[in-house]
């Protein structure tokens, strides 16, 4: 899986950081989450504070409470990966070109690949897109074309039903905000 955003409870984001995912990536509040901190080093970053009941389309998102001594030793960096952002937080409802960065087929892409899409499918939870991802994109920060947060990436080939025209879903940021209070 790949993560998304720092969220924070304050207005510092250096001050008691989380760090983003899909929930599917987890399995309980409170499990110790190893994450990639630079180009050769995995090492325990924290642990899983709150997440979704079910992971489902637009219900399927959990914040990683990063360990203090972490941050001091590798540091929190806000930035999206290559794609940039995020400056904003998108609350249309499209069509919306979108764009992320994730680790799906980590083995081939090394340290990730950007990716892009067109998102025309906008609910209150979740959102709806087309595009290519790959397992290990999920948890993947999604972003508009124009660098606002949308949400994060957590399933292929969605519902049709609901999602009419996508082959990709994710929870949108403004539900993953207002759930978590971050």
């Amino acid at each position: 899986c790949s993560a998304n955003y720092i969220f924070t409870k304050g207005t510092d984001w250096r001050t008691n950081p989380y760090i983003g995912t899909a929930s599917h990536c987890t399995d309980k509040v409170g499990q110790v989450v190893i994450m990639q901190v630079d180009t050769t080093t995995l090492a325990e970053v924290g642990t899983v504070a709150k997440r979704t009941s079910t992971q489902d389309p637009g219900q399927d998102f959990v914040l990683i409470q990063i360990d203090p001594a972490v941050a001091a030793k590798w540091g929190v960096n806000p930035a999206v990966p290559v794609v940039g952002g995020p400056q904003g937080i998108y609350t249309g409802c499209g069509p919306e070109g979108v764009k992320y960065y994730g680790h799906g087929y980590g083995v081939a892409v090394a340290q990730g690949k950007p990716e892009a899409g067109l998102a025309t499918n906008w609910y209150d939870d979740g959102f709806g897109w087309t595009g290519f991802g790959a397992p290990g994109d999920s948890g993947s920060p999604v972003l508009t074309s124009g660098g606002q947060a949308a949400g994060d990436f957590t399933h292929l080939i969605v519902d049709l039903g609901a999602y009419p025209g996508s082959d990709h879903a994710g929870t949108r940021i403004t539900k993953a905000l207002s759930q978590f209070g971050v």
